[in-house]
């Protein structure tokens, strides 16, 4: 509180008409301010993450957002200024000499003007690369700032951010999926581990073998471009065509492609 004030806080307690006349001096006003803020300290500017750990402890999604909340104070009779468009978030990849490769740039113009605010911020991670696809040493910075009306920029960061990708959307990263299509065939046996449709290579029917019946659902598949994949050129010929299906026979994992 400044001492002016503190002068008028003092004339808003002056006595009623008629009483003696009443008038502050700045001592009085002074003991006032002192007597003030030794019941309200001031609070000094800052920003932080909700739960810091929090963001260094869990691995985010590509299909998914990260949300960060942050706590954000501009300081006793201060306000958070537009400069930084409010409050600025910043996912970065980096390199081991920690230059910057990328950025992802969200902001949160909202709380212009506010002292304090609690806010939750999000990152599309749609387009980001995953950690384990990074060049070695390469890794994920996360960073928010925003300025307050005294002038200054206030800072807070934390690292690495995991973020990877899910193929499937099963809320498991690539990673540690033991399945990456969510097809039912393990990716230890799956020929076409991305791919949710087809498993194993000449498996038509799904049941994880390959006999007969497939060959028939591959003749039947042929005439539905939308179906073909490359993998399916069992001669080898740059084309996925009639001609496969002779190639397919060797495929066969029962004793002349019986059922």
């Amino acid at each position: 509180m400044t001492l002016e004030n503190g002068i008028a806080e003092l004339e808003k307690a002056k006595p009623q008409a008629g009483a003696e006349p009443f008038a502050p001096d700045a001592a009085s006003a002074w003991r006032f301010v002192n007597q003030y803020d030794a019941v309200t300290p001031l609070e000094a500017a800052n920003i932080q993450f909700n739960n810091s750990d929090e963001y260094t402890n869990t691995t985010y999604l590509t299909h998914q957002h990260l949300d960060v909340s942050l706590n954000i104070h501009a300081g006793s009779y201060n306000a958070i200024a537009a400069d930084l468009n409010g409050v600025t978030l910043m996912l970065r990849q980096l390199t081991p000499s920690w230059t910057s490769v990328n950025d992802i740039i969200v902001t949160e113009p909202s709380i212009i003007g506010q002292e304090v605010a609690d806010t939750v911020v999000s990152i599309p991670l749609s387009d980001v690369t995953p950690t384990s696809e990074l060049p070695e040493g390469h890794f994920y910075f996360l960073f928010a700032r925003f300025k307050s009306t005294d002038g200054n920029v206030y800072k807070v960061s934390t690292f690495p951010i995991e973020i990877e990708l899910d193929s499937d959307a099963d809320g498991i990263a690539n990673t540690i999926d033991t399945d990456d299509d969510n097809d039912g065939v393990a990716d230890a046996f799956d020929d076409l581990p991305l791919d949710s449709v087809y498993g194993v290579l000449g498996d038509f029917d799904g049941d994880q073998d390959v006999d007969r019946k497939d060959i028939s659902h591959f003749v039947r598949m042929l005439r539905n471009p939308s179906l073909h994949r490359e993998a399916f050129d069992f001669n080898g010929d740059g084309k996925v065509h009639q001609s496969d299906v002779s190639y397919l026979r060797h495929y066969c994992t029962r004793t002349r492609c019986r059922e």
